[in-house]
């Protein structure tokens, strides 16, 4: 069995999706759900464990841990009692299940009859004890094989991601509707990034990445770039296309700027080294003379100039056009809304996600 490289999966994931604040318990939470993987499904299409990780981030408010979904009882029999429309779905039958089998685990398993279909698969008493959903591993096997299996509403992996189809935003109803779909379907690409075996490194994906060319735009691109040795920016550009016909010239493949399956087998057979993720407090590496040339908008970046440095209940001009640059009310208040905006913007960037804008967040706004 080939074994994921989890070295290189820590060193990537620290960047993107966890924005250089790797901590124990996310190492924990992803070793048990790649161990389960490698036991049972090693075999299969490794975007799926990709998605399943992306899903457990979201599900677990980025903890990647086992939880206990938030609210009291009241909530939960209120939301989810077996007089409720959801309760009945959900098979909650007696007064109390609504808090009883509320959302646990890393996928939030939630009512009676997914506790009992549990229960069977894994031999163990959920309707006596449902607390037990919150054991690492149990959480890890729930996660994975509810999704392979199709356990949660009817459909699995296989119905988006397959050697025909790469869904990765409709392989939300796997689990809820299309709730949160586009940011977990980027979440599942980021961890997909950072699946390399031991050996062989990331040729296998080449049979799986989309063809891409000039007016791209998202995490395949941002994989790409890295490979190129450009800064990552999500955008396919001029300067992109310009790089991807320098790297067919070079390597004899059709010099036409569409990165297809012959210029991804060849990128990633070379297995390049990708670039480490800046962040705020290395200046040095957020200068102009680091980031020139790398641009989509020309052969040097738009600089920072004499932008200060902006964080929580920062107040001003410079607050309102970061607001700009963000796409969002620009009142020239830092509060908590703008906090968390900039926060996504920088964890797509693959800046450090601290909130606080300093040189390297505003380069990143201002060449966007």
């Amino acid at each position: 069995m080939t074994k994921i490289d989890r070295e290189f999966f820590f060193k990537e994931v620290r960047a993107r999706p966890f924005g250089g604040d790797l901590q124990q318990r996310h190492v924990d939470g992803c070793n048990a759900i790649l161990n389960f993987w490698e036991e049972k499904y090693s075999d299969k299409d490794d975007r799926w464990i990709a998605y399943a990780l992306g899903t457990a981030y979201h599900e677990t408010a980025y903890r990647m841990e086992a939880i206990n979904e938030y609210g009291g009882p009241n909530y939960f029999n209120a939301r989810y009692g077996p007089g409720t429309p959801v309760g009945r779905v959900l098979g909650n039958t007696e007064a109390g299940d609504g808090n009883r089998f509320r959302g646990r685990g890393f996928v939030q398993l939630t009512g009676r009859a997914n506790y009992a279909d549990w229960s069977g698969r894994l031999d163990v008493d959920l309707l006596a004890d449902p607390n037990k959903v919150l054991d690492t591993e149990v959480a890890a096997r729930i996660l994975v094989e509810g999704s392979v299996l199709g356990t949660f509403t009817g459909v699995k992996f296989s119905n988006y991601l397959n050697s025909g189809k790469d869904d990765w935003f409709h392989a939300r109803q796997i689990i809820n509707r299309l709730d949160k779909a586009r940011r977990i379907a980027d979440y599942g690409k980021q961890f997909w990034a950072a699946i390399s075996y031991e050996g062989t490194g990331q040729v296998g994906q080449a049979d799986h990445r989309p063809i891409l060319r000039e007016g791209a735009d998202g995490e395949d691109v941002r994989f790409l770039q890295r490979y190129l040795g450009l800064h990552p920016d999500g955008g396919f550009g001029p300067m992109t296309d310009d790089v991807v016909r320098a790297f067919q010239d070079h390597n004899g493949l059709s010099v036409d700027g569409i990165v297809g399956r012959a210029s991804w087998s060849k990128l990633l057979t070379l297995g390049l080294d990708v670039r480490d993720a800046p962040d705020d407090s290395d200046t040095a590496s957020s200068g102009g003379s680091s980031a020139g040339g790398d641009g989509e908008t020309g052969s040097s970046p738009v600089p920072v100039g004499s932008r200060p440095l902006l964080k929580m209940n920062s107040r001003g001009d410079a607050v309102k056009e970061l607001q700009s640059l963000l796409g969002i009310s620009d009142d020239g208040i830092f509060g908590s809304g703008t906090l968390e905006e900039v926060k996504n913007f920088q964890r797509n960037a693959q800046l450090q996600a601290d909130g606080i804008v300093g040189p390297a967040t505003w380069l990143a706004l201002l060449n966007q």
